[in-house]
């Protein structure tokens, strides 16, 4: 029995580390330690400590102590019983309750992800909990729900093709990236004043993602004039950098490259630009070192991927299909609305 005991405090303690991770990945201001109150206090509040001890089957100053620190954080209100003015009832606050609505995915995903973990296990409960430990060891909660989130928000990038009212959305987005890490060069400014006639106009694409109906990110894929193509003006709104929008116009960019029967397809970036740098790398782009073409003052590498060349999993895209029929128009530029992206 002790072993059973220690087994799941173990297993306990080790699910709650993992899902305090996958809070804080979401920057998501809750603790799992605050779950089953929380959700009680959503599901049936509100409640009185002494009634929530009791449905919580803990004791009274375990429930007052977490109520205290959720009351501290404004996730919680107290109330007067409408039938006793002398007790006091506990509920959500309004703030709390718009953090439920931000939690209610990474929820669904935990939950999926621990009935995966079980159904993997199986046995017996002490043969399943040794599994489920090697099988956390493996991949641990929070890697997996971050799978599975990052996967979600792939699914819901929509990418859709140029139109000629997206040409500022193309020049913002850029700019912001630009003015963030560099200065806005000429051969920068040429092509975001004019994309129909710098890219379009030579055979390329220019491609955006849009997420809800916002466009929060773009990119373009431009011929070489030797059978190459160069993926260039690659951006992403700063509120949706982690919406896997970069991810997303990368494979997109890919998938059009072969349909126009690339040979290569050049990725020029930057080494402070880390996040691109690994995207290239993670899709199969192979480096080939600094950038000797002269084409920035501002230093620069290249890095490659071999169209010719089968694609692994990681960078097989699907040939965009553009949704017919919906490209809001919304707001024109960047600084108007840095809140909440672009529409």
């Amino acid at each position: 029995m002790q072993d059973v005991a220690g087994c799941l405090r173990r297993l306990s303690e080790r699910l709650q580390r993992d899902a305090d991770g996958i809070y804080r990945d979401l920057g998501l201001p809750f603790e799992a330690r605050w779950f089953r109150l929380f959700r009680e206090l959503d599901r049936g509040g509100p409640l009185a400590v002494t009634d929530l001890a009791g449905r919580l089957g803990v004791t009274h100053p375990a429930v007052s102590q977490l109520a205290a620190e959720l009351l501290a954080r404004g996730l919680l209100r107290r109330l007067r019983d409408p039938g006793d003015g002398r007790r006091r009832l506990l509920a959500l606050s309004p703030r709390g309750r718009r953090l439920r609505a931000s939690l209610e995915p990474a929820w669904g995903e935990i939950g999926r992800a621990s009935d995966g973990l079980l159904a993997e296990a199986g046995g017996s409960l002490l043969a399943g909990i040794g599994a489920l430990e090697r099988l956390l060891d493996r991949r641990d909660l929070r890697q997996r729900v971050r799978a599975r989130l990052k996967q979600r928000l792939l699914d819901h990038v929509e990418i859709v093709p140029y139109r000629p009212r997206y040409r500022c959305h193309f020049k913002a987005l850029n700019m912001e990236w630009l003015g963030k890490y560099f200065t806005a060069e000429p051969r920068d400014l040429a092509v975001l004043d004019d994309p129909g006639r710098r890219i379009i106009g030579r055979g390329g694409r220019v491609l955006f993602a849009r997420l809800d109906g916002r466009i929060i990110g773009t990119c373009a894929i431009v011929p070489e004039g030797n059978g190459d193509f160069e993926l260039v003006k690659m951006a992403v709104h700063p509120a949706h950098r982690g919406a896997q929008a970069g991810r997303k116009l990368a494979l997109a960019a890919i998938a059009e490259a072969r349909l126009l029967g690339g040979g290569r397809l050049i990725a020029r970036t930057s080494n402070r630009l880390k996040a691109a740098v690994g995207l290239y790398r993670s899709l199969g782009f192979a480096d080939e070192g600094a950038d000797r073409s002269g084409q920035y003052r501002r230093p620069t590498i290249v890095l490659a991927l071999d169209l010719k060349r089968r694609p692994d999993a990681s960078s097989r895209g699907d040939p965009p299909r553009y949704p017919p029929g919906r490209n809001g128009a919304g707001p024109k530029c960047l600084d108007k609305s840095r809140r909440n992206g672009i529409k």
